[in-house]
């Protein structure tokens, strides 16, 4: 049984479901929405990353096989994230005049931490993962990367836009 072939495979589908879900709902409500709105809707996702923390005991009961080094990379980089899209959340509903600055700030975070992590953990992950912890590979990390992605698209394409109303 080859499970590199059966994790590739469960991450095309759940990204495929996930840029299918964005295109057909959530990019048409985001796009009627006040800028504000819309980056918290697209933030609130990312508050769960904090989830990562599962991986400690994902590794002590053997569902998972990692070292400290890496299970502290993904740990910091994941809480961190989650941390700084609950703030820039609270900027933006508390109107707070640095609040698109710190949402690119958390976004850009965001996908810096994606980029060195997944890499790094998809070289070995296949076999070092499994129950929960696959699960949740599966189904957390495909919704994230669009919705990071669509942070960016309304951050560059409604810029100079103010946060809290619509033109």
């Amino acid at each position: 049984m080859n499970l590199s072939i059966y994790l590739f495979l469960a991450l095309s589908l759940a990204m495929i479901l996930s840029t299918t879900l964005a295109v057909f709902y959530v990019i048409p409500i985001v796009k009627k929405k006040p800028l504000g709105i819309a980056l918290i809707l697209l933030l609130w996702p990312h508050t769960l990353r904090f989830i990562s923390l599962s991986v400690y005991s994902a590794v002590e009961f053997g569902s998972m096989r990692a070292s400290t080094d890496e299970l502290n990379q993904i740990v910091a980089g994941d809480t961190l994230s989650a941390i700084l899209a609950f703030i820039a959340i609270l900027a933006i509903k508390f109107r707070k005049k640095w609040a698109i600055g710190f949402t690119w700030f958390a976004v850009i975070i965001g996908s810096v931490d994606f980029m060195i992590s997944l890499p790094q953990s998809m070289s070995g992950l296949p076999g070092n993962i499994s129950g929960f912890t696959w699960a949740l590979f599966v189904f957390l990390i495909p919704p994230l990367i669009v919705s990071e992605v669509m942070l960016f698209w309304q951050l560059i394409y409604r810029k100079g836009e103010p946060l809290h109303s619509r033109k």
